[in-house]
């Protein structure tokens, strides 16, 4: 049957355009598209539309996105995806990434970047690690200092 909606499946990323993720991705419509003209005309970057979820960034199938971030140290069992019922296991670093931020009047602040993605490489047998922060535009920072540290 044409046009019918068909649930997820495999652990590879999801596509952006899959219907489960394309509806977090707002609106772009004619309201937004004229008020973005006008706001870079301004200087003013784009932005995302108002009812924008930052949820479409996920790639992730819904079944193994973590209730939130993860913070270190934790364990993943792998089982049932070799021949033979071997089973892997995977132990996370204790360690963060702390990013200490300097603002445009000199001043600076340090913030904890996110651990946001964990790709596992089953065949490889290797596990990536990304951290992200996220910094709004008028926070006016200037420069950032990345410092890897232990987990408590």
């Amino acid at each position: 049957m044409w046009n019918r909606e068909v649930p997820l499946s495999g652990f590879g990323p999801v596509s952006r355009i899959w219907s489960s993720r394309l509806k977090l991705a707002g609106t772009y419509d004619t309201a937004w598209v004229k008020k973005t003209r006008a706001e870079a005309k301004e200087g003013v970057p784009v932005d995302y539309a108002p009812d924008f979820d930052v949820r479409f960034f996920q790639c992730a199938h819904p079944e193994l996105i973590a209730k939130g971030y993860l913070e270190g140290d934790e364990r993943i069992l792998l089982r049932g995806l070799l021949p033979g019922g071997e089973v892997r296991v995977a132990q996370l670093p204790r360690v963060g990434i702390l990013a200490t931020l300097i603002h445009g009047n000199g001043d600076g602040t340090a913030e904890r970047l996110a651990l946001d993605t964990v790709h596992v490489d089953v065949d490889e047998g290797t596990v990536d690690l990304s951290w992200r922060i996220a910094i709004a535009q008028d926070r006016d920072v200037r420069a950032a200092t990345l410092t890897l540290v232990n987990v408590p």
